[in-house]
């Protein structure tokens, strides 16, 4: 085709956004300099372009690329809006046939226009990549304009084929890869139901929508921390993340490494991989800099530097060995084979926490401080903290076995309250701002993933403790029992092969939400356990574990053989409740017809390992009630 050869640059060539301005009306008449290569993004109005000793007359949208050094001036005599785009392009290892393709390629022109007719799209990408560029984020702004180009010559190739629904969709994840891009997003821009779009990702690849997302989400982290230009931090604001440690703890979920692991894994490895049609939005600096290296003198100081490099780390563990050696002999000190550095006087050990941090913590701690709602765990461990967030407790049901007298640290964290304390340990369940920082003045400072399911999290909480074989034992010892209950309730006859379960939690102001996660729903969808009818299986939460439904949906989401109400305690939530089981909508239910509706207060709704097994307990009651 035509572009042929535009694209396959694209793909190959190393091309950097040096400086992005939006114009309009007020800042004509406008002129600089052309130094490399411009974009020229005429959003709206008839402008006037004088460039390389012509005039040029645009009217409505267009797309420019000025490629010839020089000076140009845009004037206009109406409504002006319009983006400039400077960028560099470089083709590394001096390959002859690149150099052919650029010459006969519309960027050797000194103007060309780009028949573009999804103006909306190109609008959107371009809008995108300016905020990234007022941001200071160097990193998305890259990834914008390749993704602008891409999107320019697939859309000049494909101009005249109409696009699928899961083209649409692909396309539409990809623009919105470095923002918040949710299932229901991507539903209303195809205009198809969330549940037809999770239909079309299961059949094309044998995955959610969300899932899908998620998979992109990653390959592009992975691609961006290889890069030696970018740090963490870097990163994490081009994927839209606000915390840093919420994206350690999310990439380690993806890749089975925090972020800094991931790079120092990959650290002598230097990226092969292009930008092409699958990884569009991959930038790679990398190639810059191996084009550099092999195309000057420098390359041979690196191999020494790097030589110098491999020499200097054994020499300060032998240093450091001597040094330890002939000090004070009057603390032993011995490394066990976990790592773990023992003294007479107390043992320590190193680990890794989910943000990515190296921390020494005590191998048994006893004073310790917990902020999130993983306390039970520790109260299952037989050990009681010293300090916590006292809402997780006075809202659930741990203390029926028994009274907690942890001091109320409070939300968010009174950290003068948790230096009063001394503790030896604080676990901190989710951060928020610069709390990591604050904690870790106090004592050792440990980040774990609150929001895992207790398969997850709850072996991760016992090791930090020093109890990872009880924690495993105890685990293990649920999962039977959990499998055991089913499969009385199933000898019974309470329950039928194949009956499926959702979950509904109502709320004093009248908002209701499909769970299909936490402490109950964890407990019916074991794998012993019922089913979850297809249909909510498809269903994507609006926030954290919540599916916002409403009224009127109920009938078609509220899908299952026994519905399960999670009832609030407060009286208002009560009320409410009562006037909706008095409505046709709510007593047209199959579940509520079948009379197999059971009630349960949200107070039960926790997934630490005590609740749970309290609610293992408890719930063949509440079947039967």
């Amino acid at each position: 085709m035509k572009y042929d050869a535009d694209r396959f640059l694209v793909e190959q060539m190393f091309i950097k956004v040096t400086h992005v301005e939006y114009v309009d009306t007020i800042a004509l008449p406008y002129t600089a300099q052309v130094k490399s290569n411009v974009w020229l993004m005429v959003i709206e109005g008839d402008i006037c372009l004088s460039f390389d000793n012509k005039q040029h007359h645009a009217s409505g949208f267009q797309l420019i690329h000025l490629a010839k050094e020089g000076y140009f001036t845009i004037t206009s005599k109406s409504n002006t809006r319009l983006y400039i785009i400077y960028y560099s392009k470089k083709i590394l290892y001096g390959e002859a046939l690149l150099k052919v393709l650029l010459q006969r390629s519309s960027f050797s022109q000194p103007l060309f226009v780009y028949p573009v007719v999804h103006t909306e799209t190109v609008v959107e990408v371009v809008a995108k990549l300016y905020w990234h560029y007022q941001h200071q984020q160097k990193l998305a702004v890259q990834a914008c304009f390749h993704q602008l180009m891409t999107h320019t010559f697939m859309e000049i190739e494909q101009r005249e084929l109409p696009k699928s629904p899961i083209q649409q969709a692909l396309d539409y994840i990809d623009r919105h890869l470095h923002e918040l891009v949710t299932v229901q997003d991507v539903a209303v821009a195809i205009q198809l139901s969330e549940y037809q779009l999770w239909e079309l990702f299961k059949k094309h690849f044998g995955q959610s929508t969300k899932q899908y997302i998620q998979e992109r989400q990653r390959q592009l982290a992975e691609h961006y921390l290889l890069q030696p230009h970018y740090q963490i931090k870097d990163v994490m604001t081009a994927l839209n993340f606000d915390s840093e440690v919420y994206f350690s703890r999310l990439f380690k979920k993806w890749t089975g490494y925090t972020p800094s692991e991931f790079i120092k894994k990959s650290a002598n490895l230097l990226s092969e991989k292009s930008i092409n049609n699958e990884n569009r939005f991959h930038y790679n600096e990398n190639y810059l800099a191996r084009g550099n290296q092999l195309e000057s003198k420098e390359h041979e100081l690196v191999m020494k530097r790097n030589r110098m490099n491999s020499i200097k780390l054994p020499f300060l563990i032998s240093l450091l060995a001597l040094l330890v050696a002939c000090g004070d002999d009057t603390t032993q000190t011995t490394n066990s084979n976990d790592g773990t550095a023992q003294t007479e006087e107390t043992a320590t050990r190193v680990i890794v926490d989910t943000a990515g941090r190296e921390v020494e913590i005590p191998a048994k701690p006893e004073q310790i401080v917990m902020q999130g709602n993983a306390i039970g765990d520790l109260v299952a461990l037989g050990i009681e903290p010293i300090g916590v967030d006292r809402r997780f407790i006075d809202s659930g049901v741990i203390e029926d076995k028994g009274k907690i007298s942890a001091t109320d640290i409070g939300y968010p964290t009174n950290f003068e309250q948790v230096l009063s304390l001394k503790p030896d340990l604080i676990m901190l369940g989710y951060v928020m701002d610069d709390e990591i920082e604050k904690a870790s003045k106090i004592a050792p400072t440990v980040t774990f993933d609150g929001m895992l399911s207790l398969k997850e999290r709850f072996p991760t909480v016992a090791d930090l403790v020093g109890k990872k074989e009880e924690g495993e034992k105890i685990l293990k010892d649920y999962e039977e029992n959990v499998g055991a209950m089913w499969q009385q309730l199933y000898t019974d006859g309470v329950i039928a092969e194949g009956e499926t379960a959702v979950v509904l939690q109502y709320y004093w102001n009248k908002t209701m939400y499909v769970m299909k996660t936490g402490g109950v729903a964890n407990l019916l969808y074991h794998p012993a356990g019922l089913a979850m009818d297809e249909k909510v299986q498809a269903l994507q939460p609006n926030s954290g574990p919540y599916i916002e439904i409403a009224e009127e949906s109920m009938h078609d989401l509220l899908i299952g053989d026994h519905l399960f109400v999670l009832v609030s305690v407060d009286p208002e939530a009560k009320k409410v409740f009562e006037e909706l089981q008095q409505k046709p909508l709510w007593n047209a239910l199959p579940a509520v017809k079948n009379k197999k509706v059971h009630y349960i207060e949200d107070r039960w709704n926790y997934t630490d390992m005590t609740t749970s097994m309290m609610l293992l307990e408890e719930f063949p009651n509440i079947l039967t009630e």
